[in-house]
């Protein structure tokens, strides 16, 4: 078991290079270390870090990754380099699923802190949040994929993908918030089966438990195929 908590750990390392907002450029957290340098090749797989003892190490990434992307592994090998170098853990004993996790959680800390992403997903209008979940990944330069996962576990926010081919429709992908559980999909689908001939929509459910407000926005037109982002927010957290 690693005896340390990720999100200390990325917040020690934020702070010793100076990063107070986001984006986190995750060189800047390697630049601490001379001796650690971040080179791009063509790899078949995203990255990996190469220890060489007292001359250093290099953190390699794939090429032809997206910026965000190669962002995210950065900040999983340099998780690695650390808990080697500067935590003194040893991590030969370690399970290497419980030190793949642990490392994967560490990246998200690093570039997507919690309270971060909720600052950022408050501020301004209620109209404006569907755009700041639309856009989240570039102002954070993470992957969209990296950003709404992150965006479901830590704030009230549940962000769903829907499409509609031909009158068929289904959810593609679902984020859906830890920390306010939304109502069962089987009912939200009841619900915004009927506005999916518009462009855009608000609609607020009320179940038994809660009041929601959904907030959906057509994010691609290709003939029969449409494409629909939503968000799902408890009424009471955009008091």
């Amino acid at each position: 078991m690693i005896p340390l908590a990720p999100a200390s750990i990325a917040n020690k390392f934020l702070q010793e290079a100076s990063l107070w907002k986001p984006p986190v450029d995750p060189r800047r957290i390697c630049a601490l270390w001379p001796t650690l340098s971040v080179v791009t090749e063509s790899l078949d797989k995203s990255g990996y870090l190469l220890d060489l003892g007292h001359l250093g190490g290099e953190i390699i990434i794939r090429a032809e990754d997206p910026f965000g992307r190669q962002n995210f592994t950065i900040a999983h090998e340099l998780a690695h380099w650390i808990l080697d170098r500067e935590e003194k853990v040893d991590t030969k004993k370690v399970p290497r699923t419980e030190l793949e996790q642990w490392c994967d959680a560490f990246a998200k800390e690093l570039l997507l802190p919690g309270n971060w992403i909720r600052d950022y997903l408050r501020a301004g209008s209620v109209k404006e949040l569907w755009y700041r979940v639309r856009k989240g990944h570039r102002h954070f330069n993470v992957s969209r994929e990296a950003f709404r996962r992150r965006t479901g576990e830590i704030s009230n926010t549940s962000i769903l993908e829907v499409d509609r081919n031909n009158g068929t429709v289904e959810f593609s992908k679902q984020y859906l918030s830890r920390k306010s559980p939304p109502p069962k999909l089987r009912d939200i689908f009841r619900v915004i089966i009927g506005q999916l001939d518009s462009n855009s929509f608000v609609y607020v459910y009320t179940d038994s438990l809660n009041t929601y407000e959904l907030m959906g926005r057509v994010v691609r037109n290709d003939g029969n195929k449409r494409s629909f982002l939503i968000c799902l927010v408890p009424s009471s957290s955009l008091d």
